[in-house]
């Protein structure tokens, strides 16, 4: 019925937030968005453009530990790849959470001068990278900066 859409309508745009004039709801700030950028990281939890979608395994992105996927049901794309990654070996390559200087403008990690690893995203003085398992023992470094590897913190672990 028509007057039913119009109430529900109605009721939607009751209950959508609003902000100041000209800002928005208070979500959609951009400070707030950065804050849960790096909130997010330091989980583990990757965002990364589209562009990079087809790039990474999940067990590259280390979403094995947070269940994030299934081996033994649903259809998805690369589902194959991922179920024979898991059954037949391990993945050699994993997400680390780094502290560099200016890591929201690296792009590669370095150890003694050859690329190791590549950064997924970052926020502010922190970003995950896509690195070897068995990290190297030289100092890591971007665009000259040292980077310290930090631990993910487990909040989202299950």
């Amino acid at each position: 019925p028509v007057g039913c859409r119009r109430q529900c309508r109605a009721y939607d745009r009751s209950r959508r937030p609003t902000g100041p004039p000209g800002r928005g709801p208070d979500y959609l700030r951009p400070d707030r968005d950065d804050h849960r950028r790096a909130s997010d990281l330091r989980l583990g939890f990757p965002r990364f453009p589209r562009s990079q979608v087809e790039e990474w395994t999940p067990q590259m992105l280390s979403l094995d530990r947070l269940h994030a996927f299934s081996v033994k049901k649903g259809c998805y794309p690369g589902q194959e790849v991922v179920a024979r990654t898991h059954f037949l070996g391990q993945a050699k390559r994993g997400l680390v959470r780094l502290r560099c200087t200016r890591a929201s403008g690296l792009d590669e990690v370095f150890a003694a001068g050859a690329p190791v690893g590549r950064i997924v995203c970052a926020a502010g003085d922190e970003a995950l990278a896509i690195m070897p398992l068995e990290l190297p023992q030289a100092a890591l470094t971007g665009d000259g900066a040292p980077c310290t590897v930090l631990p993910l913190l487990s909040g989202l672990a299950r």
